[in-house]
This record gives C-alpha cells, structure tokens and sequence, in this order.
C-alpha cells in the first residue's frame, strides 16, 4: 500500500484471506494520528473500534506530541484510532459539544 502519510509504503505480510486483507486495508487507510473532521466520523463512530480523542488547545504542541508517540507505538496499531480535535469552531465545536466537552486538554476514549 503506498501513501501520504506516515510510513509512505506498507506491505501486506499475512495470511491471503479477504478478511485479513480488508483488516489490513482498513487499519492502514488513515494516520497514525489524524486531526477530526468530517472525513473520519466513520472511522470513529461506525468501525467498531475504540478511538482516543484528545481536545486540546493550539498552544499545547507537546502535548499532542506525546500523544502521539504513544499512537505510532505499535501495541496500539490496528486496535484503536488515535484522533485529535479542538473544541471552539466547525465541524470540531460540534465534535466537542457532542461528547460533552467543555476543558481542555481533554482525552476521551469512545
């Protein structure tokens, strides 16, 4: 699989059954650590697996940093989507208002 992100080529080294490979497809279709927006509302609230939001304010890049690290660790990959949002405009506010968040910096597990 090529892509824009992360490590730009992955290979498929598993077993060749399509669940394997639909499972491998769908894991390695987003980032690491992707910023919330539309295009990542199924990804979070219809595949079936935990996602890790963390709300957080502009200034507080070494925060998200360490999230993550903590993302890109490999025990995670595959069993829970590492997002990140804020809470004060678009598509995020209403993420926010949403979950019910109302500090910051927040992280919730859905």
């Amino acid at each position: 699989m090529i892509r824009t992100f992360d490590e730009p080529i992955v290979s498929y080294t598993g077993d060749l059954q399509v669940q394997n490979i639909l499972d491998f497809l769908y894991i390695n279709e987003v980032p690491s650590v992707f910023e919330f927006s539309e295009a990542y509302v199924d990804k979070i609230f219809k595949s079936g697996k935990p996602s890790a939001v963390l709300f957080y304010k502009e200034k507080e890049s070494a925060l998200v940093e360490a999230f993550s690290t903590v993302a890109k660790t490999e025990s995670w990959k595959g069993k829970i989507f590492f997002t990140t949002s804020g809470i004060t405009e678009g598509e995020q506010l209403k993420f926010g208002q949403f979950i019910g968040v109302k500090t910051l910096p927040n992280i919730v597990i859905l």
